[in-house]
């Protein structure tokens, strides 16, 4: 099994039309190559705090040694805090801080848990600016909000590969050169839709060839 375990960007794995791109939370989700399981949107910086409700939730799955589970949080804190703490703090610090967290959490699941362990980056940030579903306001705009992205997405791969976790994102082939978004690949202002389904098999390709054979 490959199960995307996250926030509402993991619905995208599953998900059989645009005109339900949305997941219900606490319920695992299937197709042909990727299962998912949605959680709240909980944030890269916090997710510590989360782990008595993540590790019930783990446990709830029949996840066994063979499968590989792709952890997807961060997108809310680029779109939501990572911007606004910038203001005044330095940018590159509270990205580390933030990605050291969520090292952090990662290998206290792999040591926790028997199951393969992985780390799916945040996509580029949809166009949409206003308020979110956690009632905060998005960060200036998707140019802005990629620009943060594309740094994250760097450090965490870096972390990750130093820590023998499987990286992977779509990020790039998701903006154009100006780090516009390409919205015809979304459903909504902030997620991915079925469009974007071809490039997920083609990035998960070579883990979709070792673990479900």
């Amino acid at each position: 099994m490959i199960l995307l375990f996250g926030d509402s960007h993991t619905s995208v794995f599953t998900i059989q039309d645009n005109h339900k791109f949305m997941n219900e939370i606490a319920t695992l989700n299937k197709n042909n190559q990727f299962c998912s399981f949605r959680t709240h949107p909980y944030t890269c910086f916090n997710i510590n705090n989360k782990t008595k409700i993540i590790y019930n939730y783990l446990n709830s799955i029949n996840i066994q040694k063979k499968d590989i589970v792709f952890f997807s949080y961060g997108e809310t804190d680029i779109r939501c805090h990572i911007g606004y703490k910038s203001m005044n703090q330095n940018e590159d610090e509270i990205i580390i801080k933030v990605v050291d967290n969520y090292m952090k959490f990662l290998i206290n699941i792999r040591n926790r848990f028997n199951f393969n362990v992985g780390c799916y980056g945040p996509i580029a940030s949809g166009i949409y600016n206003g308020i979110n579903g956690n009632n905060r306001p998005s960060f200036n705009n998707s140019i802005e909000r990629n620009r943060i992205t594309l740094k994250f997405n760097n450090i965490l791969k870096e972390a990750c590969n130093k820590n023998d976790i499987i990286y992977k994102d779509i990020f790039r082939h998701l903006i154009n050169e100006q780090l516009e978004t390409k919205s015809e690949l979304y459903c909504d202002g902030i997620h991915l839709g079925i469009r974007a389904q071809p490039i997920l098999l083609e990035e998960f390709s070579d883990i979709i060839q070792n673990y479900t054979n």
